[in-house]
């Protein structure tokens, strides 16, 4: 069998049994089309599968140049020898100067990466994900490409550089929300600006690097990742794997899960805290069908008066008790505008309300007043705080609309978790909605994230049924992907 590696993997020559292993592993349901069946409404026009390769002229296939180790694998089960021809885009080597220095967890999980030329690293909150990031690219010593989503997450990226690569930010490219500037060793870009650019700048780029990498299953995110062709990829995330079950396809785009760090020996070395959880029941009940109703049951919930006084209450005690700055999230904008007003007229505390409406300028301004101790409270939507939040002076953690993913929870937890003068730590209340069913079972399945926390038997990133970390013989026994 024949194996030509570029931005994608080509496939020819292959024998019956190999062909129909890939496109069987390579076929998922469509979480789209099993909703759908779940909540009773029409396929029409869904497709059931999704079919994650495509066909050739001469009889192969097309697949995700990921999925290489897996496919290395199954060649070797069967029997099956591979011919490799090596297409990846390498360009001259270019001068780096990493000045950190790696905790010893940092070091092990950089050392296990450089293993492979493709893969993914896990490292919750306060692991240092981007330093680790940031060592690689050096070492790989290739002009380097980091992809992220936000704006926010782009100027945090050229702040780290300046200070860990001592590039000044002027000589960091940058793409995306106006600019349009390749830097000779590194570039920052957002990913809608990639998507549009990808064919002209994968001619540039060696060595790719995409923050927040379980977006990656998202179809822009797919599009802008999948045309580079480099030598070397790197994903990087603190929670790799989704909801929607497509959490595979992280791994096959951007290679296998080759290290992780895990929050115990975070805790352990004190890079991050290990927080008091606090369950508080509510009493909200309701008739409505979770099946169908599931969005208006959130909405009567966010509107409850008692279940509203609950939280703020809460919220009270921790601020009267000089605790520090208390961050209270929920999914809905007015809700977090209700439990402010409700706050200063209960408690006479004011706080901000910080949404995806709130400007740039303002955002950086407040976390700026966190940092400083300028602030009580923070009222906040989930999806702004979730990725790229940096302020470690949040003490609190309020959680005001019930969270279902526990890699959304583990987001959230990392708010709160880092480290600094004064704080020994921190709190975790969660208000659960015991009453209603559908609610009741995310309260237990945010209790065993919470558990995962406090014991030794720490999995970290969720379960490794499927994505655990090399040894040494797997990495002999699938080659250098």
């Amino acid at each position: 069998m024949r194996c030509r590696i570029s931005h994608k993997l080509f496939l020819s020559e292959m024998p019956e049994a190999v062909k129909e292993k890939v496109m069987a592993e390579l076929t998922l349901e469509n979480p789209k089309w099993l909703e759908n069946l779940k909540m009773g409404r029409t396929n029409f026009r869904v497709a059931r599968h999704l079919k994650y390769y495509s066909t050739r002229t001469c009889g192969g296939l097309i697949v995700p140049r990921g999925y290489g180790e897996r496919l290395a694998r199954i060649c070797e089960d069967l029997d099956e020898k591979v011919e490799y021809e090596d297409q990846r885009r390498s360009l001259p080597e270019v001068d780096f100067s990493f000045t950190g220095e790696l905790r010893p967890y940092q070091s092990a999980a950089c050392q296990a990466m450089l293993r492979r030329r493709f893969g993914t690293l896990c490292a919750p909150t306060g692991a240092g994900k981007t330093v680790c990031g940031l060592y690689l690219v050096a070492a790989r010593r290739q002009p380097a490409l980091v992809v992220v989503h936000t704006r926010d997450l782009a100027m945090q990226w050229v702040e780290r550089i300046e200070q860990f690569l001592g590039i000044p930010a002027r000589e960091v490219g940058m793409i995306g929300s106006g600019q349009s500037r390749l830097g000779e060793r590194v570039t920052v870009a957002t990913v809608q600006s990639v998507y549009a650019r990808a064919k002209e700048l994968k001619k540039r780029i060696g060595h790719l690097v995409v923050d927040e990498c379980h977006r990656a299953p998202s179809r822009t995110f797919t599009a802008a990742v999948t045309a580079f062709d480099s030598v070397y990829s790197l994903g990087l995330s603190a929670t790799p794997y989704r909801r929607d079950g497509l959490t595979q396809l992280i791994f096959w785009h951007l290679g296998g899960m080759h290290a992780r760090i895990d929050a115990e020996d975070l805790m352990g070395s004190g890079a991050i805290l290990r927080p008091e959880i606090c369950i508080r029941h509510t009493d909200f009940h309701t008739r409505r069908d979770s099946t169908e109703e599931y969005a208006q049951i959130i909405a009567d919930l966010t509107a409850d008066r008692a279940r509203n006084e609950l939280i703020v209450d809460e919220v009270g005690r921790e601020v009267h008790g000089g605790s520090g700055v208390a961050l209270v999230l929920s999914d809905r904008k007015g809700h977090c505008r209700e439990l402010r007003a409700l706050l200063s007229e209960r408690h006479g505390i004011s706080g901000t309300v910080l949404t995806g409406d709130t400007p740039l300028p303002e955002r950086k301004d407040l976390v700026a007043r966190i940092q400083e101790g300028r602030e009580q409270v923070v009222f906040a939507t989930g999806q702004l705080i979730g990725e790229g939040f940096d302020a470690s002076n949040l003490t609190s953690l309020f959680l005001a609309t019930p969270v279902k993913f526990s890699g959304r929870l583990i987001q959230y937890l990392g708010r709160v978790l880092r480290p600094c003068a004064g704080k020994v730590q921190p709190k975790v209340y969660d208000f659960v909605d015991n009453r209603v069913g559908v609610l009741e079972s995310a309260g237990r399945a945010r209790g065993l994230v919470y558990a995962e926390l406090g014991t030794q038997n720490e999995k970290g990133c969720g379960s490794q049924a499927e994505h655990r970390m090399d040894t040494e013989q797997d990495r002999q026994e699938t080659g250098d992907w």
